[in-house]
């Protein structure tokens, strides 16, 4: 398994909010910074060490699991315009929507072809001056 030590370090230097935790093609949830946030709340735990291993975190990293964020999966044939509509409609009560996983039809149950945030949809509205 994913060494929590490795992941943040990859997230830090890649300047990533959100990590999928993957078992072969299958996702299993996403560790953040709110994965983190509720394992301390819960537990009390502040101290991880280089051998803390990601599936620690337990439910915490299931996608309906996290306090502040929602996730939800779009279709590769979504136009960014669909998937500017899915951020700004992703409120959901207390929760945002971080990030949407794509798959050919949109369904959880299929392999993630790739991922998406509002940032990357606001970068490339800014790029091509939408």
């Amino acid at each position: 398994g994913d060494k929590v030590s490795s992941v943040m370090d990859f997230m830090v230097k890649n300047r990533y909010s959100y990590a999928p935790v993957m078992e072969n093609t299958k996702l299993l949830g996403v560790f953040s910074q709110d994965t983190l946030f509720s394992h301390i709340a819960n537990t009390s735990e502040y101290i991880f060490d280089d051998n803390t291993l990601i599936k620690e975190f337990g439910s915490l990293i299931e996608l309906d699991k996290h306090t502040c964020e929602t996730f939800k999966f779009a279709p590769k044939t979504a136009t960014v315009f669909d998937i500017d509509f899915m951020f700004k409609d992703g409120i959901m009560g207390e929760k945002r929507l971080e990030v949407l996983f794509i798959t050919e039809h949109g369904r959880s149950d299929e392999q993630i072809l790739g991922l998406t945030t509002i940032w990357d949809v606001a970068a490339y509205k800014s790029k091509a001056n939408i």
